[in-house]
Protein backbone atom coordinates (compact mmCIF):
# COMPACT_ATOMS: atom_id res chain seq x y z
CA UNK A 1 0.00 0.00 0.00
CA UNK A 2 1.51 3.12 -1.15
CA UNK A 3 0.28 6.90 -0.30
CA UNK A 4 0.98 7.58 -3.97
CA UNK A 5 1.73 11.12 -5.79
CA UNK A 6 0.93 11.34 -9.55
CA UNK A 7 3.85 11.47 -10.99
CA UNK A 8 7.73 11.62 -11.08
CA UNK A 9 10.44 9.33 -10.30
CA UNK A 10 11.06 10.31 -6.70
CA UNK A 11 11.06 6.89 -5.03
CA UNK A 12 7.69 6.45 -2.74
CA UNK A 13 7.88 4.27 -0.08
CA UNK A 14 4.96 1.52 0.90
CA UNK A 15 4.57 -1.34 3.16
CA UNK A 16 3.17 -5.09 2.77
CA UNK A 17 -0.47 -4.37 4.42
CA UNK A 18 -1.79 -8.03 4.34
CA UNK A 19 -1.18 -11.81 2.91
CA UNK A 20 -4.13 -13.78 1.67
CA UNK A 21 -3.55 -17.94 1.06
CA UNK A 22 -5.26 -19.44 -1.91
CA UNK A 23 -6.32 -23.09 -1.77
CA UNK A 24 -5.51 -23.42 -5.26
CA UNK A 25 -3.92 -22.44 -8.11
CA UNK A 26 -6.89 -20.99 -9.86
CA UNK A 27 -7.90 -18.84 -7.15
CA UNK A 28 -7.48 -15.34 -7.39
CA UNK A 29 -7.23 -11.96 -5.43
CA UNK A 30 -7.09 -8.70 -7.81
CA UNK A 31 -8.30 -5.31 -6.73
CA UNK A 32 -10.99 -3.24 -8.37
CA UNK A 33 -11.19 0.72 -9.08
CA UNK A 34 -9.51 3.63 -10.35
CA UNK A 35 -5.98 2.55 -12.01
CA UNK A 36 -3.26 5.18 -11.15
CA UNK A 37 -2.11 7.63 -13.92
CA UNK A 38 -4.02 10.83 -15.64
CA UNK A 39 -5.71 8.42 -18.50
CA UNK A 40 -5.71 5.26 -16.16
CA UNK A 41 -9.82 4.98 -15.84
CA UNK A 42 -11.27 2.30 -14.15
CA UNK A 43 -10.13 -1.39 -14.14
CA UNK A 44 -9.82 -4.36 -12.29
CA UNK A 45 -6.48 -6.75 -12.08
CA UNK A 46 -3.62 -7.52 -9.69
CA UNK A 47 -0.22 -6.12 -10.26
CA UNK A 48 -1.72 -2.49 -10.76
CA UNK A 49 -1.89 0.38 -8.57
CA UNK A 50 -5.49 0.73 -7.39
CA UNK A 51 -6.84 4.39 -5.98
CA UNK A 52 -8.66 3.69 -2.51
CA UNK A 53 -12.54 4.28 -2.36
CA UNK A 54 -12.61 5.40 0.25
CA UNK A 55 -11.06 6.86 3.99
CA UNK A 56 -8.97 4.03 6.33
CA UNK A 57 -7.50 2.35 3.54
CA UNK A 58 -10.35 1.12 2.09
CA UNK A 59 -10.61 -0.86 -1.13
CA UNK A 60 -12.83 -3.59 -3.55
CA UNK A 61 -11.04 -6.92 -3.49
CA UNK A 62 -12.57 -9.64 -6.00
CA UNK A 63 -11.87 -13.13 -5.66
CA UNK A 64 -12.58 -15.66 -8.71
CA UNK A 65 -11.78 -19.10 -9.40
CA UNK A 66 -11.45 -21.37 -12.39
CA UNK A 67 -15.28 -22.61 -10.90
CA UNK A 68 -16.59 -19.40 -12.09
CA UNK A 69 -16.87 -18.10 -8.48
CA UNK A 70 -16.60 -14.84 -8.22
CA UNK A 71 -17.12 -12.93 -5.08
CA UNK A 72 -16.88 -9.01 -4.31
CA UNK A 73 -15.65 -7.65 -0.89
CA UNK A 74 -15.16 -4.19 0.65
CA UNK A 75 -12.32 -4.16 3.14
CA UNK A 76 -10.78 -1.42 5.65
CA UNK A 77 -7.90 -1.39 7.98
CA UNK A 78 -9.67 0.09 10.75
CA UNK A 79 -10.12 -2.47 13.39
CA UNK A 80 -13.29 -0.51 14.46
CA UNK A 81 -15.43 -0.63 10.70
CA UNK A 82 -17.64 -3.09 9.68
CA UNK A 83 -15.39 -3.52 6.94
CA UNK A 84 -12.40 -3.88 8.81
CA UNK A 85 -10.35 -6.66 6.63
CA UNK A 86 -10.34 -9.44 9.91
CA UNK A 87 -13.97 -9.27 9.63
CA UNK A 88 -14.88 -9.54 5.83
CA UNK A 89 -12.47 -12.31 5.05
CA UNK A 90 -12.70 -16.05 6.14
CA UNK A 91 -9.05 -16.05 8.62
CA UNK A 92 -9.61 -19.87 9.39
CA UNK A 93 -7.35 -22.34 6.70
CA UNK A 94 -9.41 -25.25 7.87
CA UNK A 95 -12.24 -23.70 5.98
CA UNK A 96 -10.21 -23.95 2.63
CA UNK A 97 -9.46 -27.97 4.07
CA UNK A 98 -11.80 -30.25 2.10
CA UNK A 99 -11.15 -33.44 4.21
CA UNK A 100 -13.23 -31.72 6.85
CA UNK A 101 -14.92 -28.74 5.60
CA UNK A 102 -18.45 -29.59 3.86
CA UNK A 103 -18.44 -27.72 0.25
CA UNK A 104 -21.07 -25.86 1.49
CA UNK A 105 -19.21 -23.86 4.12
CA UNK A 106 -15.50 -24.24 2.18
CA UNK A 107 -13.97 -21.39 1.70
CA UNK A 108 -11.46 -20.14 -1.35
CA UNK A 109 -8.54 -18.59 0.30
CA UNK A 110 -7.89 -17.57 4.10
CA UNK A 111 -6.56 -13.76 5.42
CA UNK A 112 -3.55 -14.38 7.01
CA UNK A 113 -0.84 -11.67 7.86
CA UNK A 114 -2.49 -8.03 8.46
CA UNK A 115 0.16 -4.77 9.43
CA UNK A 116 -2.05 -2.38 11.30
CA UNK A 117 1.05 -1.00 13.07
CA UNK A 118 3.24 -0.93 10.24
CA UNK A 119 0.51 0.91 7.78
CA UNK A 120 0.11 3.84 10.46
CA UNK A 121 3.92 4.53 11.34
CA UNK A 122 4.60 4.95 7.50
CA UNK A 123 1.66 7.45 7.19
CA UNK A 124 -0.57 6.00 4.22
CA UNK A 125 -3.51 7.61 4.35
CA UNK A 126 -5.95 9.39 2.81
CA UNK A 127 -4.59 13.12 2.83
CA UNK A 128 -6.43 14.60 0.19
CA UNK A 129 -9.38 12.72 -0.82
CA UNK A 130 -10.23 15.00 -3.84
CA UNK A 131 -6.77 15.04 -5.91
CA UNK A 132 -4.75 12.63 -7.17
CA UNK A 133 -1.55 13.27 -5.20
CA UNK A 134 -1.68 12.01 -1.61
CA UNK A 135 -4.31 9.26 -2.36
CA UNK A 136 -3.47 5.79 -1.29
CA UNK A 137 -3.00 3.17 -3.69
CA UNK A 138 -3.10 -0.72 -3.48
CA UNK A 139 -1.26 -3.01 -5.55
CA UNK A 140 -1.69 -7.13 -5.22
CA UNK A 141 1.01 -9.12 -6.41
CA UNK A 142 1.71 -12.87 -6.11
CA UNK A 143 4.42 -14.40 -3.57
CA UNK A 144 6.91 -17.25 -4.46
CA UNK A 145 6.07 -20.42 -3.69
CA UNK A 146 7.10 -24.31 -4.15
CA UNK A 147 10.34 -25.99 -3.28
CA UNK A 148 13.41 -24.30 -2.05
CA UNK A 149 11.48 -20.49 -3.03
CA UNK A 150 10.50 -19.56 0.80
CA UNK A 151 6.43 -20.46 -0.41
CA UNK A 152 5.49 -21.65 3.36
CA UNK A 153 6.63 -23.28 6.69
CA UNK A 154 5.36 -26.60 6.24
CA UNK A 155 9.17 -28.00 5.39
CA UNK A 156 10.05 -26.40 9.08
CA UNK A 157 7.94 -28.99 10.65
CA UNK A 158 8.72 -32.62 10.98
CA UNK A 159 11.95 -32.30 10.37
CA UNK A 160 15.19 -33.69 12.98
CA UNK A 161 16.45 -30.24 13.20
CA UNK A 162 13.36 -27.72 13.38
CA UNK A 163 10.34 -29.80 14.48
CA UNK A 164 9.89 -27.44 17.35
CA UNK A 165 10.84 -23.77 17.02
CA UNK A 166 11.81 -22.23 19.96
CA UNK A 167 11.28 -18.32 20.21
CA UNK A 168 14.39 -15.80 20.62
CA UNK A 169 15.23 -12.78 21.11
CA UNK A 170 17.67 -11.27 19.13
CA UNK A 171 21.73 -10.65 20.64
CA UNK A 172 21.15 -8.32 23.48
CA UNK A 173 24.60 -6.49 22.75
CA UNK A 174 26.87 -4.10 24.76
CA UNK A 175 27.32 -0.34 24.83
CA UNK A 176 29.79 1.45 22.58
CA UNK A 177 33.52 2.20 24.96
CA UNK A 178 34.99 4.38 23.00
CA UNK A 179 35.47 8.06 24.42
CA UNK A 180 34.88 10.69 21.32
CA UNK A 181 32.75 13.55 21.19
CA UNK A 182 31.94 14.54 17.51
CA UNK A 183 30.01 12.03 14.60
CA UNK A 184 32.33 8.78 14.58
CA UNK A 185 32.12 5.52 12.80
CA UNK A 186 29.73 4.24 15.52
CA UNK A 187 27.34 0.86 14.06
CA UNK A 188 25.39 -0.79 16.15
CA UNK A 189 25.01 -3.40 13.87
CA UNK A 190 28.94 -4.08 13.74
CA UNK A 191 30.81 -6.30 15.98
CA UNK A 192 33.82 -3.26 15.80
CA UNK A 193 31.25 -0.67 17.63
CA UNK A 194 29.76 -3.38 20.10
CA UNK A 195 30.15 -6.61 21.95
CA UNK A 196 26.95 -9.66 21.45
CA UNK A 197 26.44 -10.35 24.86
CA UNK A 198 23.67 -12.64 25.13
CA UNK A 199 20.32 -13.76 23.93
CA UNK A 200 17.20 -15.94 25.29
CA UNK A 201 15.25 -18.65 24.06
CA UNK A 202 11.90 -20.00 25.00
CA UNK A 203 12.15 -23.25 26.75
CA UNK A 204 10.16 -25.60 24.56
CA UNK A 205 6.94 -23.48 24.52
CA UNK A 206 6.96 -23.17 20.82
CA UNK A 207 4.96 -19.75 19.45
CA UNK A 208 3.66 -19.16 22.56
CA UNK A 209 6.32 -17.78 23.91
CA UNK A 210 6.49 -15.25 21.30
CA UNK A 211 2.60 -14.46 21.55
CA UNK A 212 2.49 -13.60 25.30
CA UNK A 213 5.98 -13.08 26.17
CA UNK A 214 8.16 -9.78 25.76
CA UNK A 215 11.67 -9.43 27.61
CA UNK A 216 13.08 -6.38 29.14
CA UNK A 217 16.32 -4.81 30.67
CA UNK A 218 16.01 -2.78 33.06
CA UNK A 219 17.69 -0.54 35.87
CA UNK A 220 21.36 -1.08 33.73
CA UNK A 221 24.13 0.12 36.66
CA UNK A 222 27.64 0.89 35.87
CA UNK A 223 30.23 -0.25 38.95
CA UNK A 224 31.42 2.16 41.12
CA UNK A 225 33.63 -0.11 42.62
CA UNK A 226 37.38 0.01 41.55
CA UNK A 227 37.07 -3.96 43.34
CA UNK A 228 34.71 -4.99 40.88
CA UNK A 229 34.45 -3.32 37.61
CA UNK A 230 31.01 -4.97 36.21
CA UNK A 231 28.25 -3.89 36.25
CA UNK A 232 24.54 -4.74 36.76
CA UNK A 233 21.38 -5.41 35.56
CA UNK A 234 17.60 -6.83 35.27
CA UNK A 235 16.14 -9.08 33.35
CA UNK A 236 12.00 -8.66 33.59
CA UNK A 237 10.20 -10.71 31.19
CA UNK A 238 6.60 -8.89 30.65
CA UNK A 239 3.26 -9.61 29.58
CA UNK A 240 3.36 -8.98 26.07
CA UNK A 241 -0.02 -6.67 26.34
CA UNK A 242 1.16 -4.84 29.23
CA UNK A 243 2.56 -0.96 29.18
CA UNK A 244 5.29 0.95 30.34
CA UNK A 245 2.39 2.97 32.10
CA UNK A 246 1.34 -0.65 34.00
CA UNK A 247 4.39 -3.21 33.96
CA UNK A 248 2.93 -6.90 34.47
CA UNK A 249 5.87 -9.09 35.20
CA UNK A 250 5.68 -12.74 34.47
CA UNK A 251 9.20 -13.69 36.06
CA UNK A 252 12.28 -11.32 37.07
CA UNK A 253 16.18 -12.46 37.87
CA UNK A 254 17.48 -9.12 39.77
CA UNK A 255 20.70 -7.57 40.06
CA UNK A 256 22.64 -9.73 36.91
CA UNK A 257 25.99 -9.57 36.03
CA UNK A 258 28.11 -10.81 33.34
CA UNK A 259 31.11 -11.36 35.40
CA UNK A 260 31.08 -15.24 34.98
CA UNK A 261 33.03 -15.55 38.81
CA UNK A 262 30.01 -14.04 40.60
CA UNK A 263 27.08 -15.79 41.67
CA UNK A 264 25.07 -13.43 39.94
CA UNK A 265 26.56 -14.21 35.95
CA UNK A 266 23.25 -14.16 34.16
CA UNK A 267 23.96 -17.87 32.99
CA UNK A 268 23.64 -18.67 36.62
CA UNK A 269 20.81 -16.73 37.24
CA UNK A 270 18.79 -17.57 34.52
CA UNK A 271 19.90 -20.92 33.08
CA UNK A 272 21.05 -22.00 30.16
CA UNK A 273 20.16 -25.89 29.55
CA UNK A 274 19.66 -26.42 26.13
CA UNK A 275 17.75 -30.20 26.09
CA UNK A 276 18.39 -31.37 21.97
CA UNK A 277 16.94 -33.99 20.56
CA UNK A 278 18.91 -36.81 18.74
CA UNK A 279 16.99 -38.62 16.29
CA UNK A 280 19.18 -41.19 15.56
CA UNK A 281 19.58 -42.08 19.23
CA UNK A 282 16.21 -41.51 20.27
CA UNK A 283 17.33 -39.55 23.24
CA UNK A 284 17.88 -36.04 24.50
CA UNK A 285 21.13 -34.55 25.23
CA UNK A 286 21.98 -32.13 27.91
CA UNK A 287 24.03 -28.92 26.47
CA UNK A 288 24.69 -26.12 28.90
CA UNK A 289 26.38 -25.85 32.38
CA UNK A 290 23.65 -23.86 34.72
CA UNK A 291 19.85 -25.42 35.48
CA UNK A 292 17.62 -23.54 34.23
CA UNK A 293 15.76 -21.29 36.76
CA UNK A 294 13.39 -19.84 34.50
CA UNK A 295 10.46 -21.51 34.12
CA UNK A 296 10.16 -19.98 30.10
CA UNK A 297 13.39 -19.11 29.03
CA UNK A 298 17.41 -19.87 28.86
CA UNK A 299 19.94 -18.04 27.81
CA UNK A 300 22.73 -18.25 25.34
CA UNK A 301 25.74 -16.53 26.24
CA UNK A 302 28.71 -15.37 23.56
CA UNK A 303 31.28 -17.93 24.23
CA UNK A 304 34.12 -15.16 24.94
CA UNK A 305 31.57 -13.46 27.75
CA UNK A 306 31.13 -16.98 28.59
CA UNK A 307 35.15 -17.31 29.40
CA UNK A 308 35.36 -13.83 31.16
CA UNK A 309 37.37 -12.66 28.06
CA UNK A 310 35.58 -9.43 27.50
CA UNK A 311 36.00 -6.04 28.77
CA UNK A 312 34.15 -5.80 32.45
CA UNK A 313 32.67 -2.38 31.97
CA UNK A 314 30.27 -3.89 29.11
CA UNK A 315 26.50 -3.58 29.51
CA UNK A 316 23.52 -4.66 27.97
CA UNK A 317 22.61 -1.40 25.86
CA UNK A 318 20.39 -2.59 23.10
CA UNK A 319 19.25 -5.41 21.27
CA UNK A 320 18.71 -7.00 17.43
CA UNK A 321 15.14 -6.56 15.56
CA UNK A 322 13.70 -9.76 14.29
CA UNK A 323 14.81 -10.70 10.63
CA UNK A 324 12.52 -9.79 7.72
CA UNK A 325 12.65 -9.62 3.74
CA UNK A 326 14.48 -6.87 2.40
CA UNK A 327 13.01 -3.97 0.24
CA UNK A 328 12.77 -4.35 -3.57
CA UNK A 329 12.11 -1.25 -5.85
CA UNK A 330 10.07 -1.40 -9.03
CA UNK A 331 10.00 1.16 -12.05
CA UNK A 332 6.69 1.75 -14.45
CA UNK A 333 7.53 0.88 -17.62
CA UNK A 334 10.37 -1.46 -16.89
CA UNK A 335 11.15 -4.58 -18.27
CA UNK A 336 11.45 -8.06 -15.96
CA UNK A 337 15.36 -7.31 -15.58
CA UNK A 338 15.20 -4.40 -14.20
CA UNK A 339 11.63 -4.84 -12.40
CA UNK A 340 12.65 -8.00 -10.77
CA UNK A 341 15.52 -8.17 -8.18
CA UNK A 342 16.98 -11.10 -6.58
CA UNK A 343 15.16 -10.38 -3.41
CA UNK A 344 11.95 -9.27 -4.94
CA UNK A 345 9.18 -12.33 -3.56
CA UNK A 346 6.37 -11.14 -6.08
CA UNK A 347 6.27 -14.07 -9.33
CA UNK A 348 4.89 -13.49 -12.41
CA UNK A 349 2.48 -15.84 -13.14
CA UNK A 350 -1.31 -16.23 -12.22
CA UNK A 351 -2.15 -12.35 -12.47
CA UNK A 352 -5.02 -11.42 -13.98
CA UNK A 353 -5.41 -8.71 -16.81
CA UNK A 354 -5.70 -6.02 -17.80
CA UNK A 355 -2.01 -5.26 -16.54
CA UNK A 356 0.64 -7.71 -16.15
CA UNK A 357 3.51 -8.50 -13.94
CA UNK A 358 6.08 -6.71 -15.82
CA UNK A 359 6.84 -6.24 -19.70
CA UNK A 360 8.30 -3.99 -22.22
CA UNK A 361 6.81 -0.15 -22.27
CA UNK A 362 3.86 -0.02 -24.65
CA UNK A 363 1.65 3.18 -25.14
CA UNK A 364 -0.35 3.98 -22.24
CA UNK A 365 2.04 1.55 -20.37
CA UNK A 366 -0.69 -1.22 -20.72
CA UNK A 367 2.11 -3.84 -20.24
CA UNK A 368 4.15 -2.37 -17.69
CA UNK A 369 3.65 -3.21 -14.23
CA UNK A 370 3.28 0.16 -12.95
CA UNK A 371 0.90 2.40 -15.61
CA UNK A 372 2.59 5.55 -16.70
CA UNK A 373 0.75 8.78 -17.35
CA UNK A 374 0.68 9.07 -21.10
CA UNK A 375 1.19 7.25 -24.24
CA UNK A 376 4.47 6.96 -24.70
CA UNK A 377 5.97 8.69 -21.99
CA UNK A 378 8.90 7.68 -19.97
CA UNK A 379 8.65 5.85 -16.74
CA UNK A 380 7.29 7.83 -14.18
CA UNK A 381 6.71 6.42 -10.88
CA UNK A 382 9.16 4.39 -8.68
CA UNK A 383 8.10 2.35 -5.54
CA UNK A 384 9.93 0.96 -2.57
CA UNK A 385 8.45 -2.34 -1.52
CA UNK A 386 9.02 -2.19 2.18
CA UNK A 387 8.01 -5.46 4.52
CA UNK A 388 6.71 -4.61 8.19
CA UNK A 389 9.04 -4.07 10.99
CA UNK A 390 8.32 -3.93 14.61
CA UNK A 391 7.70 -0.21 16.06
CA UNK A 392 10.10 1.30 18.38
CA UNK A 393 9.86 4.03 21.42
CA UNK A 394 10.87 7.17 19.94
CA UNK A 395 10.03 9.73 23.14
CA UNK A 396 10.22 9.20 25.96
CA UNK A 397 6.61 10.04 26.95
CA UNK A 398 5.30 8.45 24.58
CA UNK A 399 1.96 6.36 25.65
CA UNK A 400 1.45 9.59 28.16
CA UNK A 401 4.29 8.40 30.64
CA UNK A 402 4.54 11.17 33.13
CA UNK A 403 8.26 10.83 33.22
CA UNK A 404 10.76 9.61 30.37
CA UNK A 405 12.87 8.09 33.59
CA UNK A 406 10.07 5.59 33.54
CA UNK A 407 9.80 4.49 29.69
CA UNK A 408 10.88 1.21 28.67
CA UNK A 409 12.71 1.93 25.36
CA UNK A 410 12.91 -0.36 22.58
CA UNK A 411 10.52 -2.38 20.98
CA UNK A 412 6.86 -1.06 21.90
CA UNK A 413 3.84 -3.11 21.32
CA UNK A 414 1.19 -0.67 21.03
CA UNK A 415 -0.98 0.47 18.31
CA UNK A 416 0.69 4.03 17.88
CA UNK A 417 3.23 6.16 19.66
CA UNK A 418 0.09 7.35 21.73
CA UNK A 419 -2.06 4.09 22.22
CA UNK A 420 -0.65 1.77 24.77
CA UNK A 421 -3.52 -0.90 23.91
CA UNK A 422 -1.52 -3.74 22.53
CA UNK A 423 -1.25 -4.11 18.56
CA UNK A 424 -2.53 -7.72 17.46
CA UNK A 425 -0.56 -6.96 14.38
CA UNK A 426 2.69 -7.50 16.25
CA UNK A 427 2.24 -11.29 16.28
CA UNK A 428 1.86 -11.48 12.39
CA UNK A 429 5.50 -9.51 11.97
CA UNK A 430 6.98 -11.94 14.79
CA UNK A 431 6.22 -15.34 12.39
CA UNK A 432 8.99 -17.64 11.46
CA UNK A 433 9.70 -16.73 8.50
CA UNK A 434 9.54 -19.43 5.24
CA UNK A 435 11.59 -22.42 5.13
CA UNK A 436 15.03 -22.56 4.13
CA UNK A 437 15.15 -18.64 5.60
CA UNK A 438 16.56 -18.37 9.08
CA UNK A 439 14.64 -16.28 11.22
CA UNK A 440 17.80 -15.60 13.87
CA UNK A 441 20.64 -14.53 11.17
CA UNK A 442 22.58 -11.80 13.18
CA UNK A 443 23.50 -9.93 10.30
CA UNK A 444 21.62 -8.60 6.93
CA UNK A 445 22.25 -10.66 3.51
CA UNK A 446 20.11 -11.15 1.14
CA UNK A 447 17.16 -11.99 0.49
CA UNK A 448 16.51 -10.83 4.56
CA UNK A 449 17.68 -8.08 7.00
CA UNK A 450 18.05 -6.62 10.50
CA UNK A 451 14.79 -4.84 10.63
CA UNK A 452 16.66 -2.67 13.45
CA UNK A 453 19.06 -2.57 15.85
CA UNK A 454 18.15 -0.44 19.26
CA UNK A 455 20.33 1.34 21.41
CA UNK A 456 20.87 3.26 24.34
CA UNK A 457 23.74 5.00 22.61
CA UNK A 458 21.27 6.40 20.24
CA UNK A 459 19.34 8.46 22.51
CA UNK A 460 19.43 12.39 22.42
CA UNK A 461 17.78 15.47 24.10
CA UNK A 462 18.64 17.47 27.34
CA UNK A 463 16.84 17.99 30.42
CA UNK A 464 13.74 16.41 31.85
CA UNK A 465 11.49 14.28 29.57
CA UNK A 466 12.76 15.71 26.53
CA UNK A 467 15.05 12.26 25.45
CA UNK A 468 14.59 11.00 22.07
CA UNK A 469 15.59 7.71 20.19
CA UNK A 470 16.69 8.37 16.84
CA UNK A 471 19.04 5.45 15.19
CA UNK A 472 22.59 6.93 13.32
CA UNK A 473 22.42 9.95 16.14
CA UNK A 474 25.55 8.77 17.82
CA UNK A 475 27.21 8.14 14.99
CA UNK A 476 26.21 11.77 13.82
CA UNK A 477 27.42 13.00 17.17
CA UNK A 478 24.44 14.88 18.19
CA UNK A 479 23.18 11.68 21.10
CA UNK A 480 23.80 11.92 24.79
CA UNK A 481 26.41 9.35 24.80
CA UNK A 482 27.96 11.33 22.29
CA UNK A 483 28.09 14.46 23.12
CA UNK A 484 29.35 13.75 26.86
CA UNK A 485 31.82 11.16 25.68
CA UNK A 486 30.73 8.80 27.22
CA UNK A 487 28.20 5.86 27.65
CA UNK A 488 27.41 6.28 31.93
CA UNK A 489 26.02 10.45 31.14
CA UNK A 490 22.52 7.97 29.64
CA UNK A 491 22.71 6.09 32.59
CA UNK A 492 22.69 9.05 34.74
CA UNK A 493 19.93 10.68 33.42
CA UNK A 494 17.74 7.94 34.30
CA UNK A 495 17.54 6.12 30.57
CA UNK A 496 18.21 3.04 31.78
CA UNK A 497 15.76 0.29 30.63
CA UNK A 498 14.29 -0.96 27.56
CA UNK A 499 12.69 -3.93 25.65
CA UNK A 500 13.05 -6.65 23.48
CA UNK A 501 10.68 -9.10 21.72
CA UNK A 502 10.78 -12.65 20.96
CA UNK A 503 10.42 -13.86 17.30
CA UNK A 504 10.51 -17.01 14.67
Amino acid sequence: MFSSASAGATALNGTLAAVWYCDQSSVHVSLSGTMRGKAAGTGQGSAILIEAVGATQEFVANISSSSGVDKKVVFNFAPTSDKYIRKVFNTNPALCNSTITPSAQRELLWLGETYERAINDASISDAAPAASAGRVHGIILGLSHGTGVWGDLKGKVGTDSESLIDSQTGWFISQDLTIVTGSNNYDPNNDDSVTKLFKLHGLKHGEWIQNNIKASIEDVRASTNDSDPYGTFNIVLRSIKDSDNAVKVVERFNNCSLNPNSPNYLAKKVGDINMVWLNDERRYRELGAYANQSKFVRVEMNATVNEGGTDPRLLPFGVHGPMKFQTFQITSGTTISNAMPGNAMATITGLINPERWCGLQAAGGSEALIRTSDAGSTANWVGNFQFPDLALRVSGTDGNLASAKAAYWGYNSGKSASDTAFCDSCLDVVRSLPDGISSFASASASPTEVSWVFSLDDLKGAGANNAMYQSGSRAAGASISALSGGYTSVLDLGYDSFTAPFFG
